[in-house]
């Protein structure tokens, strides 16, 4: 999962980016509600501060496919079609996806997001680069989907240039639950690190959600770590064709206390 609306920022099912909400009547959740801007690692090159050149400076959409077993709160195995699309404009970024759990089947459900983000060192014209801070954003997020009330996340984040990474941001919001009493707080944490071994390309990405309780319920944390093979380099087409696992540790899921979950998934992605 993260708002300032126009699309932004980089599998499924999340409360990640920001679901760390509702119980879906604990009957049969969505594995993961809420990513981050994990969209193609090439894609999601934070964004600089130079003037820009036209409207769209780059866009990328991926399609997913995850199957996991160990889902608490429902079934206990569950597919996944994510298809997620982000694009960079003039004084940001953008993000949404849309997640189809038990996308085979006849009682498909749907969550999505849209997370915008607008670069203040743009808005502003000045560098706001200072140590390992590269930009500052505001950021936003809202979340919806099957059987549940929009979900609204506003505040600020910043964009590091860490050594390795292709991007690592942190982001502190305000959350509001429609359907709880009260509002609360999230910081979430997305990162993309490419690595070699042995001239082979992987990737190590994921995001982490970490909120307070609301309407009750107790705080929660969400973590969805991915480890990619880039598959198409050895088809003369890297950054097109990953395939890996993602790993989804869920502390008190939906702020119910005491559900863990720890849910290794199988991972297809295919970006264009």
């Amino acid at each position: 999962m993260v708002t300032i609306l126009a699309l932004s920022l980089m599998a499924i099912d999340s409360v990640s980016n920001s679901d760390i909400s509702k119980p879906w009547g604990l009957v049969d959740p969505p594995p993961l509600i809420g990513k981050e801007l994990l969209v193609d690692e090439a894609a999601l090159a934070p964004l600089d501060t130079e003037k820009p050149k036209g409207f769209f400076e780059w866009q990328s959409s991926n399609v997913q496919l995850l199957q996991g077993h160990n889902y608490k709160l429902g079934e206990s195995d569950r597919s996944i079609l994510s298809l997620e699309h982000a694009h960079g404009w003039a004084y940001g970024n953008n993000f949404a996806f849309l997640d189809i759990t038990k996308p085979e089947g006849e009682q498909q459900r749907y969550y999505g997001e849209f997370a915008p983000r607008l670069s203040l060192g743009r808005l502003t014209d000045t560098s706001l680069a200072w140590g390992p801070v590269k930009d500052l954003y505001l950021v936003g997020n809202l979340e919806w989907g099957t059987g549940i009330d929009p979900r609204y996340l506003g505040g600020a984040g910043v964009e590091l240039d860490v050594p390795g990474f292709r991007f690592l941001r942190l982001e502190a919001m305000l959350r509001d639950d429609s359907d709880k009493d009260g509002q609360t707080w999230q910081l979430t944490t997305v990162w993309n690190l490419p690595f070699k071994i042995a001239a082979q390309s992987f990737v190590f990405e994921g995001f982490l959600d970490w909120a307070g309780p609301e309407g009750g319920g107790s705080h929660n944390l969400v973590a969805a770590p991915r480890l990619l093979y880039d598959l198409g380099e050895n088809w003369g087409c890297p950054g097109t064709c990953h395939i890996g696992v993602e790993y989804q540790l869920w502390y008190n899921k939906y702020g119910i206390e005491g559900v863990n979950e720890h849910v290794p998934q199988l991972m297809l992605k295919y970006s264009f």
